[in-house]
């Protein structure tokens, strides 16, 4: 009843579009200048490459989290590339809050009896640079992929943080090896 969610996901040549009906029992807890990693938020894993390793352990330039902040009034974004050793000059952005990293990112969050529901729309030139080419989804192509979420329930430093990942593995955040998979 507090912090677990059904996620659906949706693609067009554009963007990839992102529901959710999640139940939360404090909602919107977010504090300012906090991480993304320390607030109500959604994290998408995704390569923006077919053709790689999904037993890899180390993430390659192509592989992105993105963080969809839940705060119930501006809901900021975040591209974390900590991770990638060699970012393809793609760095990491608005870890911090106060920024909307993904350009012509949509989203609509209405709160519910217990929760929240959400609709977002990615655009896949936001994962992509002069070196790094957008993802070109196809019917039957296939990603790595993973969705976490992420429930505070009071915005104060050093509060756990419960996170709850669609393949159930903590290590998702250090190792694309423990990710899904998203087919086209």
């Amino acid at each position: 009843e507090d912090g677990s969610g059904e996620f659906f996901v949706m693609w067009d040549d554009a963007a990839l579009y992102l529901g959710a009906m999640v139940k939360d029992e404090t909602p919107y807890m977010y504090r300012e200048g906090f991480p993304p990693a320390e607030a109500d938020t959604i994290s998408l894993f995704i390569s923006t490459s077919p053709a790689a390793d999904r037993q890899r352990t180390a993430y390659a330039s192509t592989d992105f989290r993105v963080l969809l902040i839940i705060d119930g009034y501006d809901f900021w974004t975040a591209i974390d590339r900590d991770m990638v050793v060699d970012n393809t000059g793609f760095e990491s952005v608005g870890m911090y809050g106060y920024e909307q990293v993904l350009e012509g990112y949509e989203v609509a969050v209405v709160e519910v009896d217990g929760g929240y529901v959400l609709e977002a729309r990615l655009p896949l030139a936001a994962l992509a640079n002069s070196q790094l080419l957008a993802l070109a989804p196809a019917a039957g192509t296939s990603v790595g992929f993973d969705i976490e979420l992420i429930d505070v329930d009071m915005p104060c430093p050093g509060v756990g943080v419960a996170a709850l990942a669609w393949t159930g593995s903590e290590a998702i955040v250090a190792s694309p090896a423990e990710w899904g998979v998203l087919r086209f």
